[in-house]
């Protein structure tokens, strides 16, 4: 999943369980 704000994409990369490598 890819959100937009970068608290989100951080949230739900993490449920996906891939690293927050989106720093927006």
């Amino acid at each position: 999943l890819r959100t937009l704000t970068s608290g989100q994409a951080d949230f739900t990369l993490a449920i996906d369980g891939y690293e927050p490598v989106l720093n927006l």
